[in-house]
């Protein structure tokens, strides 16, 4: 190989350095940074951010107000009728750190609160009457849900701000 061919490797390897050298963080996000797997720091200011090159990861997570669509539930009242429940929780992540470790993304995270959705649908709805659920008490037994899912989510690092039965 020539002295060219020696300089255009070096250009196209500097270029490839330089750009995976900084990251942009939208103001809608938060960052962690990630030195071979292990937590190195934190980010929440938005703009143009500096990272070592090829050693560095960086995760964002949204800390919007997200949602999370549970499959439908069969639930039994306790007048003995069975009926079929749709409900969303509405959530938010406040520690993307210890969100990052408890479920690494939020797909895991999915996973992992909708087994508590259900099941706390399940305690609140089938402790009351069929009708009671068309009433409006309903309200109140949302909010005794939510508050259920939310002590339990707050180990995720996440809020849940509301759940709602669809239908």
């Amino acid at each position: 190989m020539n002295r060219n061919t020696y300089i255009i490797i070096a250009a196209v390897f500097g270029l490839l350095t330089f750009a995976n050298s900084f990251y942009i963080l939208d103001q809608r996000q938060t960052a962690i940074i990630l030195q071979f797997g292990d937590f190195v720091s934190e980010e929440k200011q938005a703009g143009l951010k500096l990272k070592v090159p090829f050693i560095q990861d960086v995760l964002f997570f949204d800390h919007r107000i997200q949602n999370l669509t549970a499959d439908t539930t069969e639930v039994i009242a306790s007048d003995q009728k069975t009926m079929r429940v749709d409900a969303f929780t509405k959530y938010k992540i406040i520690n993307a750190l210890q969100f990052y470790k408890r479920a690494k993304d939020e797909k895991g995270f999915k996973s992992r609160l909708s087994p508590i959705l259900d099941s706390s649908l399940r305690q609140v709805l089938g402790e009351v009457e069929f009708r009671t659920i068309l009433s409006p008490e309903r309200r109140n037994m949302m909010l005794k849900i939510t508050e259920i899912v939310n002590s339990q989510a707050k180990d995720f690092g996440v809020e849940i701000v509301d759940v709602r039965i669809m239908r």
